[in-house]
């Protein structure tokens, strides 16, 4: 900014003086630069993946699914169903059983347990969605760790 002479600042209605002094019109730096910049923030380190834990070689698909039954087959209610076709699976790693219209709504981390490992098919049983189990514990697959599986679910 220039300064102005005094002999045409007098000239000046008194409005437009106030208006340049106001704007910083005076000709000096009141600011620091480096004063009015953002401290940087580092950005936050990534959660470590817990590794999937290895399945026990004495642990039964029984005991297995037991772990988490739970989180894969609530929510439950009796009568809910009266063929197969009545349940569907849901969730990210297709681990939950339920009826079919509560299907769209269920949506779950994207994780890999050994339970989910161990059922077999999802279908009606005494009126409830449930799985049935595989006879055996298959052998381990490589876990997907936090990531995505390569095609969405379902399809």
């Amino acid at each position: 900014m220039h300064v102005l002479p005094s002999v045409l600042i007098r000239s000046l209605p008194v409005a437009a003086v106030l208006a340049l002094v106001a704007c910083g019109g005076n000709g000096k730096k009141d600011r620091n630069p480096d004063s009015e910049r953002p401290t940087p923030v580092a950005a936050p380190e990534p959660a470590p993946v817990a590794p999937v834990a290895p399945v026990a070689a004495t642990e039964t698909p029984a005991e297995l699914y037991a772990s988490c039954k739970d989180r894969m087959e609530n929510p439950q209610a009796a009568g809910e169903c009266k063929s197969d076709a009545d349940c569907a699976k849901a969730g990210c790693s297709m681990e939950v059983c339920t009826t079919a219209a509560q299907s769209k709504e269920i949506n779950t981390i994207c994780d890999a347990k050994p339970c989910f490992k161990v059922v077999d098919a999802c279908g009606c049983h005494d009126g409830m969605c449930t799985w049935t189990l595989k006879s055996e514990v298959p052998a381990a697959a490589p876990a997907l760790g936090n990531r995505l599986p390569p095609t969405p679910p379902g399809n």
